[in-house]
């Protein structure tokens, strides 16, 4: 959808938070939940609030996101494909690859029932799996997680929501990782930062519901 000024404005109000940032990150803080306020005001005046698929709005969206810590660690594994068509995921384990076999069978669709998360990428498959699970497979990986779930219903045609909680989460120097599933977003950060990042997703949260007053 084409905002005309209205979306530069936006943009050139995400410069200012950038360049605040370096000065404060309070300031710069400040400043990103204004501009995202200003920018929702814009946005509902040529979209509904809510789809039969979720909330739009997005200034509704940053006041009732609810960011809640998941229990347990995760981490991001890549397995190759076999040689089968269609492509089939290949199990490696650290004795090295299996043999096709009911086994092997078995194995596979336990790593899909495991998971939280899979997805088709050119490199093979790639799974957000529990830690303890990639560790008891020998499964190599870098970095270990935790997930924020963000228990508002954002529509999938919602519009800023993952640049809001990214740019909000890089204000405060926190990596983050969002994956968009049907009914919520899910925001995966580094497990020594996850309790910094939730305090930034609620701060955002409840100083939207306070300018929305």
């Amino acid at each position: 959808m084409d905002y005309g000024f209205p979306g530069a404005f936006f943009f050139i109000l995400q410069i200012k938070i950038y360049l605040l940032c370096s000065a404060s990150n309070f300031i710069g803080f400040t400043e990103l939940t204004l501009s995202l306020h200003i920018y929702s005001k814009l946005e509902t005046m040529e979209t509904s609030t809510i789809s039969s698929a979720g909330i739009t709005d997005l200034g509704q969206l940053l006041s009732s996101m609810s960011p809640r810590l998941l229990e347990g660690e995760y981490v991001f594994v890549s397995l190759p494909y076999s040689t089968s068509s269609p492509p089939s995921i290949q199990i490696i384990s650290a004795e090295g690859p299996s043999s096709t076999s009911t086994n092997d069978s078995a194995a596979k669709l336990e790593v899909f029932e495991t998971c939280l998360m899979s997805f088709q990428e050119r490199e093979g498959w790639s799974f957000l799996l529990p830690l303890a699970y990639a560790k008891s497979k020998g499964y190599s990986y870098d970095g270990v997680f935790k997930g924020i779930t963000l228990d508002v219903h954002s529509s999938l045609e919602a519009v800023g929501l993952t640049a809001a909680v990214s740019t909000a989460l890089a204000t405060a120097g926190l990596s983050a990782n969002v994956i968009a599933a049907t009914h919520h977003d899910h925001v995966f950060v580094g497990a020594a930062d996850a309790d910094a990042a939730l305090a930034v997703l609620a701060g955002v949260s409840q100083l939207e519901q306070t300018m929305r007053r």
